[in-house]
């Protein structure tokens, strides 16, 4: 996807399933969800090892991982997901209501490249290691411009104070069936 969004504000909410039989805690070590830097380098925003995480690959060791979430994801569970940047480089991730991670993005880790075109890959690993990617499915996938506040993030994914919308054929249906 590209041109489409504003590099370094925005929110993506990802609604999908992993159905990877292998994908466990000990499964990876990594499998890409968004990749900021169009294929060009290994950092990007990942499954690892249960959680979310975020990865810098021009840092070594454990400093690679800037940050890392605090629910366990499981293989075929439904996954709902935000990631969100504001202006000012703070980016966090929220997963079926909870927020997982926040980090000031100093290093702008988190801005798409390039940022003319804005370009985002999803589920899709760089051209450097080309094999960190997992199967699933996705049902929607949506992009907001500029960054949701953590309450409209942790409703969208699911979290305290959603409630549902019936389809419009539940209220038609209601109305003539009396």
């Amino acid at each position: 996807l590209s041109n489409s969004i504003n590099p370094s504000s925005y929110s993506i909410f990802l609604d999908f399933t992993y159905t990877n039989p292998n994908l466990t805690p000990s499964f990876g070590p990594y499998s890409k969800i968004l990749d900021f830097k169009n294929l060009t380098t290994d950092s990007g925003f990942y499954y690892k090892a249960g959680a979310l995480n975020f990865y810098d690959a021009t840092k070594s060791g454990s400093a690679a991982d800037i940050a890392t979430g605090i629910t366990p994801i499981a293989a075929n569970a439904p996954l709902k997901l935000a990631l969100t940047r504001d202006a000012s480089g703070q980016t966090a991730a929220y997963l079926n209501g909870v927020q997982q991670f926040s980090f000031a993005d100093t290093n702008g880790d988190s801005i798409f490249f390039p940022p003319v075109s804005s370009i985002i890959n999803f589920f899709n690993d760089d051209a450097v290691t080309s094999v960190e990617t997992s199967s699933g499915l996705i049902s929607r996938i949506s992009i907001y411009d500029g960054a949701l506040s953590a309450a409209d993030a942790s409703i969208l994914t699911g979290g305290t104070g959603a409630t549902a919308v019936p389809e419009p054929f539940t209220v038609v249906g209601t109305l003539i069936g009396g």
